[in-house]
């Protein structure tokens, strides 16, 4: 009997604390933010489901035919077939997903006549630019055809007069003379790594972008700091000088450009009387590898993990291009020193080279087996150099459209590569393995090798214009200098 009372007398308190049925559900109820959330992502899955049943044609040359439809390339260089069949699936879902409508290209009757939807491989695919791209590339044209006229007249005088024996006693004397670079100091430029070093055109300043945010600018020879960029929230992977740095920009700039992985290009001024450097902002859609400026000094060019590289007017602060082509990030990017063209690489492992007046790829650069992470075009303007993860560099020749040598360069990735400033009678390699290289141009024979200290992983190499001082830069956060010794006798 006690124990049954006792029970009762639990279920009476119990009964006396229990809510009441209403209140508990008010309590519940999800509030009218979460009841918005889960009805945009009720909404965005059938909207999903609606872009995936059916839609999506299985033939390659009418998934083709489809993207041609809207808008977008038929083709990427290094694309297969599922990886286009991809890519349009991802075009048509984020159609839907945002006008809540199937376009209007799936659509096509069954009926149709198949020779109607055949697209033909080598179909050229042309995307309407806006009026100042026209007038970007009529300047471009005006400004790279007289270059590009005087120094062919230049190579047909040198060829014409030239004395072949006493041309290559001189070229091996040169050689020589540069195999006596001596590490001369070391500087601190950044507390977390070095990712990229860039000399400005008169070779008295080199910038540093840092893995911390961070760019330093530094004076030569004594690598002392002149000033610091503030205002990336992510790592700055490169830096560069405008062509008329000094000369022929003012002070509040654009004088040095940055790109990070903020998604942002800054474009900075260089006045020595700021603490903090004055700067503008262009975005791209995912973090933005390289960039360097036009040689005329008024466009700019950027790579991203977006697969796109873009060009922008300096003065409007604007794009005027959009390139697509790539199928992976592009990464590494260099002009012509004419202007004419452009080229391109991607983590693929895939480069392009874009002519700039027309817009076209004229080239493909395919070999690399892993991504290519450095480029560079040599002096002469028809031969071109690629570093990769493949520690393999190769050598490519406009005029015939291949790679004419591939070289077992380094131990590791290649990151950086140089050319001589005079006549291109040389190239620098920079690595991963802690070492840098000189190349004889014409046979690829290593010159001589350089070693850095073991743990630095070396990211960049300049060289001055009047070839007597090299620069690198490193993961162990330093600036090194090395001078060439002109008091050692050559034999």
């Amino acid at each position: 009997m006690l124990i049954q009372q006792n029970n009762t007398r639990l279920r009476t308190v119990e009964n006396t604390f229990s809510l009441p049925r209403n209140l508990s559900n008010l309590m519940n109820r999800p509030t009218p933010e979460e009841e918005k959330e889960k009805e945009q992502v009720s909404l965005m899955i059938s909207r999903k489901q609606i872009a995936r049943t059916g839609l999506i044609p299985t033939s390659d040359s009418d998934v083709k035919q489809k993207l041609r439809g809207i808008g977008k390339p038929i083709c990427l260089f290094g694309e297969k077939p599922v990886d286009r069949r991809e890519r349009l699936r991802k075009e048509v879902e984020d159609f839907v997903i945002e006008t809540g409508e199937i376009p209007d290209i799936l659509s096509v009757s069954k009926n149709k006549d198949k020779s109607e939807e055949k697209v033909e491989e080598n179909e050229i695919f042309y995307t309407e630019g806006i009026p100042e791209l026209k007038l970007a590339r009529i300047d471009i044209a005006k400004y790279s055809f007289l270059r590009g006229a005087y120094r062919i007249e230049l190579a047909k005088k040198k060829f014409m007069e030239i004395d072949r024996i006493q041309e290559g006693i001189e070229y091996e004397s040169f050689l020589e003379e540069h195999k006596n670079f001596e590490f001369i100091s070391s500087q601190y430029a950044d507390e977390r790594g070095c990712s990229r070093g860039k000399l400005s055109p008169e070779d008295q300043y080199f910038a540093v972008a840092g893995i911390s945010g961070l760019c330093t600018v530094l004076d030569i020879p004594n690598l002392n700091k002149v000033t610091q960029l503030k205002g990336h929230t992510d790592k700055v992977n490169c830096v560069a000088f405008h062509p008329g740095f000094l000369k022929e920009i003012p002070k509040k700039g654009p004088n040095i450009a940055t790109c990070s992985n903020d998604c942002l290009v800054k474009i900075w001024s260089f006045d020595n009387s700021l603490e903090n450097q004055l700067s503008i902002s262009l975005k791209h859609e995912d973090r933005v590898n390289m960039l360097e400026f036009h040689p005329m000094g008024r466009y700019l060019a950027s790579t991203s993990h977006d697969k796109t590289w873009r060009l922008w007017d300096i003065e409007t602060k604007k794009e005027i291009l959009l390139q697509e082509g790539h199928s992976a990030p592009v990464f590494p990017i260099h002009f012509q020193k004419d202007g004419a063209l452009v080229a391109t690489g991607d983590l693929s492992g895939i480069g392009l080279v874009w002519d700039l007046r027309s817009g076209r790829s004229i080239m493909s650069l395919q070999g690399h087996v892993k991504q290519m992470i450095s480029i560079k075009f040599s002096g002469n303007c028809y031969q071109l150099a690629t570093g990769s993860d493949d520690n393999t560099l190769r050598i490519w020749d406009l005029r015939r459209k291949m790679a004419t040598h591939v070289i077992p360069a380094h131990n590791s990735s290649i990151s950086d590569i140089e050319y001589e400033h005079l006549d291109s009678k040389f190239m620098l390699t920079c690595s991963y393995d802690s070492t840098f290289k000189i190349w004889n141009n014409r046979d690829w024979s290593v010159v001589k090798t350089f070693s850095s200290s073991s743990d630095s992983k070396l990211t960049s190499i300049g060289i001055t214009k009047d070839n007597k001082n090299i620069l690198t830069t490193s993961l162990d956060r330093t600036v090194k200098l090395w001078t060439l010794n002109e008091k050692i006798e050559v034999e």
